[in-house]
């Protein structure tokens, strides 16, 4: 598996997916039974093309994944 060096401790690309998930999770458990707002995507977002709509949970549960996945790889899109 491999390892980076993050600071004083090492934490392979598996750990880092499930830290990611579980920050996207915890967003989406924190707006859960919220009233959220529809919000429309582009094709160049990850909607499928059957689901061009997303809500605020949907996309600051992603923006949560990123900013994880961001801090250990800035040059991650």
């Amino acid at each position: 598996m491999m390892r980076m060096k993050m600071g004083r401790s090492a934490e392979s690309d598996a750990q880092l997916a499930v830290r990611a998930t579980l920050a996207g999770a915890a967003v989406v458990r924190d707006l859960y039974g919220t009233s959220l707002r529809r919000i429309d995507t582009s094709a160049g977002d990850l909607a499928t093309a059957a689901d061009l709509a997303a809500t605020a949970a949907d996309l600051a549960a992603e923006k949560t994944i990123l900013d994880v996945l961001r801090r250990r790889a800035p040059m991650t899109p």
